[in-house]
């Protein structure tokens, strides 16, 4: 997988896959030996934007929210200054919107549920107007990308993402109609029963 992108459900797994690939190499009896190309999924949908859409291309291409970024924009965009205490809760809620694929006429059956999807409507106007989007937008975003064509095929190895939300159901399906090579992989309990976590030569 020298060449190929490993992607991992969190950041943990990325330190144990890098720790199991560095023992294996060790065992080999080798001292040094290329490094690996491990991202968690959230950091590789970033570097994924970043390389297809730079910042000093033509066309103002959208800039990724950084959390906290990301948080002050939704207390902006707060529909009542009353809710600013709960900007938190809101985007826990607005990551499951996005990676659940969840529709807009589903939110409407309660009055928390229209609250939301007013809070939704305003930050995602908000993010629009200022040309910035957040992490969980970038599933469907890329998803659109690689339909068009715009995304460079390649090879892409996944660990602990075997359960996959919709959107990332949907982003892994359009990047194998647009020629990539998608493979998913279990995370085994330890290091020492696993295989997989060696297979990087």
């Amino acid at each position: 997988l020298r060449e190929d992108q490993v992607v991992t459900a969190n950041e943990r797994q990325v330190r144990e896959l890098k720790y199991a690939f560095d023992h294996h190499q060790r065992g080999l009896g080798l001292t040094t030996w290329p490094t690996t190309s491990v991202a968690s999924i959230g950091h590789w949908l970033k570097t994924t934007h970043a390389a297809t859409f730079p910042k000093n291309a033509s066309g103002n291409p959208l800039v990724v929210l950084s959390p906290q970024k990301l948080l002050l924009a939704a207390k902006l965009a707060a529909p009542d200054s009353n809710l600013e205490a709960h900007t938190s809760l809101f985007l826990d809620a607005w990551r499951q919107y996005w990676l659940w694929k969840i529709q807009p006429n589903d939110l409407d059956t309660t009055d928390n549920g229209r609250l939301f999807h007013r809070w939704i409507d305003t930050l995602t106007n908000f993010l629009n107007q200022h040309r910035a989007i957040s992490e969980m937008q970038l599933y469907g975003f890329l998803e659109d990308a690689a339909l068009a064509g715009d995304l460079v095929p390649r090879s892409v190895h996944t660990f602990g993402l075997l359960d996959r939300t919709p959107a990332q159901q949907t982003l892994f399906d359009a990047l194998i109609k647009s020629g990539s090579h998608i493979q998913h992989h279990s995370t085994p309990e330890n290091h020492d029963s696993c295989p997989t976590l060696t297979s990087f030569e």
